[in-house]
């Protein structure tokens, strides 16, 4: 029966009578996988041997499908007077003057490990050592916007809020290299936490960035605040 009313791979794209439109899928290969790491077989097997014992048994197979990394879109056609369109998340990462980034994320956790995805997706970014990563939470007042981790909302709006945020401070950093080189941002390139001039010839560890950020306000590029 579920074979039969699966959506096929080949109808995607597929609008569903709710006005939703699925973009893809493989619910038949998905539902062969399970059969398989379950031994159907051994399970029809088990079910008869129970029955024949005077039992009730039954094999059940459940399927669903949920929306992750809700933003709240799909809520207005739940309710078509909440016109709400985003449910937003956040993340705020601070450098201090040795270095250490202290990446504020505002949500809790329940076991899902919010702490080590925020904190491999910032050092992927910035390409520094995990030592100089810590992830803290703030307390009422000097948190920002987030909302609960249901629907996978974490992996992706938390994510990539950490994601955007590693990218505007590298771009930061960037900025403090070109502007001491002398040259355009398209001109220099960005690894391993430090920035180098296009011939390779010079480089900016990330210590010296940091550095020139907290302490050398003299050497930053106009308009830039310091830290």
């Amino acid at each position: 029966m579920r074979r039969r009313n699966f959506i096929r791979k080949e109808e995607f794209p597929y609008l569903i009578p709710s006005g939703t439109r699925y973009d893809s899928g493989d619910y038949h290969t998905v539902v062969d996988k399970v059969l398989a790491e379950v031994d159907y077989p051994a399970l029809i097997a088990e079910r008869d041997r129970l029955r024949a014992s005077g039992l009730l048994a039954g094999i059940g197979i459940a399927s669903c499908l949920e929306p992750s990394g809700g933003n709240s879109a799909f809520e207005p056609l739940l309710n078509e007077k909440n016109k709400t369109t985003t449910w937003m998340d956040s993340c705020r990462i601070n450098v201090d003057g040795t270095g250490c980034a202290s990446i504020a994320i505002h949500t809790l956790s329940s076991g899902q490990g919010h702490e080590t995805l925020v904190a491999t997706v910032v050092g992927e970014v910035l390409q520094i050592e995990p030592d100089l990563l810590r992830v803290v939470r703030p307390d009422s007042l000097a948190c920002l916007p987030s909302n609960a981790p249901v629907g996978s909302r974490m992996a992706i709006m938390l994510g990539g809020a950490a994601f955007h945020a590693a990218e505007k401070l590298k771009a930061k950093l960037i900025r403090i290299a070109a502007h001491q080189f002398g040259v355009g941002v398209d001109a220099v390139n960005y690894a391993n936490g430090g920035v180098t001039d296009a011939d390779g010839k010079r480089r900016l560890e990330w210590a010296d960035l940091v550095n020139i950020a907290h302490r050398n306000h003299h050497l930053l590029p106009p308009g830039m605040e310091p830290g």
